[in-house]
């Protein structure tokens, strides 16, 4: 039992098959809306459409419209104790973009409708912190992003495979406020921090006698941006993602090196939760 401002009295008693507040209206009020605004166990399926470039600065550029999948699951530590506890969580996420890409080089020409897809999976843990009205939750975890491109021309006598791993560490932060008493909005901002990046170029597909050439990457970031409106089991919004790597090694023998790169990603996507 609890005492506020001598007059309201709150007290919340839970068993496994009841749930049981007594309290004044506003402190209420202020509960419910917290919880509701809380992290809870669940899985999600998104769609989304974006627009995507990737450049290397007065070398050579990729444009794409990818349509992209994604499915993510939470778990929420504690969840038959009240979140205004701040309670813990684990998240998953599996993402998929795929699109055609238009290259265009002031060195070698334009080449358009190249294969180009991206795969990225990550896993976070965080913990909410209810703020009255609002919660907080920070995050942190562990992610890998593989991505294709395919520059050969249809006679496979010109251009080249690329493949592109990179392994990162996301920080970030959610918050979540309710709006109307029927929305909850949701905007998400994290920073990416690069551990490893490797380049692969399959030279040999140009030139039988070259050799297929491994570049690391060590430098670089990214940054996510995302805004959601939720109603019931839906959500719908805008997302920008973006990373910056630096150059990578230089191979001696044969001078060549990977550029420093920038790709760019704004976005719509559609969210159901289950």
């Amino acid at each position: 039992m609890k005492i506020l401002n001598n007059i309201t009295l709150y007290d919340l008693l839970r068993s496994k098959n009841n749930f049981i507040v007594w309290c004044g209206i506003s402190t209420c009020a202020t509960f419910v809306q917290a919880t509701n605004l809380c992290t809870h166990s669940g899985q999600s399926i998104s769609i989304g459409l974006s627009d995507y470039t990737y450049e290397e600065r007065e070398l050579m550029s990729l444009k794409a419209q990818k349509n992209s999948i994604t499915y993510s699951k939470i778990h929420s530590f504690n969840e038959d104790l009240s979140c205004v506890q701040n309670r813990w969580f684990l998240g998953g996420q599996l993402h998929l973009a795929n699109g055609k890409a238009d290259y265009h080089s002031p060195i070698s020409g334009t080449l358009n409708q190249t294969p180009n897809w991206y795969t990225e999976s990550k896993i976070i843990i965080g913990k909410d912190y209810v703020l009255e009205t609002h919660v907080l939750s920070p995050h942190i975890g562990l992610g890998l992003r593989y991505l294709h491109n395919d520059l050969r021309t249809n006679d496979f006598r010109q251009g080249y495979r690329r493949n592109n791993f990179i392994y990162y560490i996301p920080i970030g932060l959610t918050h979540k406020t309710e709006i109307l008493n029927r929305y909850i909005l949701s905007t998400t901002f994290e920073y990416s921090h690069l551990l490893k990046g490797t380049q692969k170029s399959s030279l040999s597909d140009q030139n039988p006698t070259a050799k297929n050439v491994i570049l690391s990457q060590s430098k670089g970031h990214g940054f996510r941006f995302e805004a959601m409106l939720r109603k019931d089991n839906w959500a719908f919004g805008p997302s920008v993602n973006y990373w910056k790597i630096n150059q990578s090694n230089t191979i001696i023998e044969s001078g060549i090196y990977e550029p420093k790169n920038s790709t760019t990603e704004i976005g719509l996507k559609l969210t159901r939760f289950f």
